[in-house]
């Protein structure tokens, strides 16, 4: 099974609590990770190495030059990087012998068996992924200019359909896309990627990426995937920490959080989180923003759900 992960030196920790959780999950499956970076240095590829080692699996680390990204969008105050727009070479990266690959954000961790997820038929499909929180937004679809019946997905969990992105240069499209409507992507690579490849790709079961959305008091979804995200709440595959207040920070109020921290204390970094920071007050401007809210008195933790 081949699993990618793209990242900078910031996310290190985070990556390696998501390979932790991958193999003590999955203990049995023959794993090759494949670790693409811009900047990533020769201590924090040592670690990572010495890690996925430790679980007797392989790794290949791809530099890229940062030029070629010289056109993709990140704001000042963005919780992301250059480096989420990093999967759209994942295509060009990887041999041409690899036909499928699972692309993982750093932000995650896994809570079960994958074997399913990765085994699935992709057909004629460029990827498949799961529905995002906004997918039932209007103002979404407005800002992409595509039809509403085609979805809007999460990028963060990405399973590659590689010979169809070859054969179809989807690439080389997506970075077209990227320089041509920048004024489109608020949602980085994620708004390329949903709007580039709208109808060609599969949708997955809410349970292979559980994102922060699905936790929350009234999530904003149509009635019927209502049933489906209540039954993977407390039994995810696949658990996302997707916003911008993540597990890491003391003020997180995500109700498994202790989750992420179950796999951090098994890193050698375990002892430099949780973080302190006014990281929620950046994350609430984002919100009042972008979408026009006015949120700034409400309590993060009154967004989410208890669960039993």
């Amino acid at each position: 099974m081949d699993i990618v992960h793209c990242l900078d030196d910031r996310y290190v920790p985070m990556c390696a609590t998501a390979i932790i959780s991958l193999c003590e999950n999955n203990p049995n499956l023959d794993i090759q990770y494949h670790i693409i970076s811009a900047s990533l240095s020769q201590e924090s590829k040592n670690a990572l190495r010495d890690l996925i080692n430790k679980y007797n699996c392989k790794v290949i680390f791809y530099d890229v030059d940062n030029r070629i990204l010289e056109n993709c969008i990140v704001r000042e105050g963005d919780h992301v990087s250059l480096a989420a727009y990093l999967r759209i070479l994942i295509p060009k990266l990887l041999p041409t012998s690899m036909s499928k690959v699972l692309y993982l954000d750093c932000d995650l961790i896994i809570c079960d068996d994958i074997t399913d997820l990765f085994n699935l038929d992709l057909q004629d499909f460029a990827a498949a992924a799961v529905y995002d929180g906004c997918t039932d937004d209007i103002r979404t679809y407005n800002r992409l200019k595509y039809s509403t019946e085609l979805g809007y997905f999460n990028s963060g969990v990405l399973l590659f359909n590689l010979n169809f992105w070859r054969d179809n240069q989807l690439t080389d499209k997506l970075f077209d896309f990227i320089a041509k409507y920048p004024e489109r992507l608020l949602f980085w690579d994620q708004d390329a990627i949903n709007s580039a490849l709208a109808g060609k790709i599969k949708r997955l079961p809410f349970r292979y990426n559980m994102t922060d959305p699905f936790y929350q008091i009234n999530p904003p979804l149509r009635q019927e995937y209502l049933d489906e995200i209540e039954q993977s709440l407390l039994n995810p595959v696949i658990l996302h920490f997707a916003t911008a207040n993540k597990p890491w920070y003391e003020d997180n109020p995500h109700p498994l959080k202790y989750k992420f921290y179950q796999y951090l204390s098994m890193t050698r970094w375990r002892d430099q989180y949780p973080i302190r920071s006014s990281f929620k007050k950046r994350c609430l401007k984002f919100v009042e923003k972008y979408f026009n809210l006015s949120i700034a008195k409400r309590k993060d933790n009154s967004l989410y759900r208890k669960l039993n």
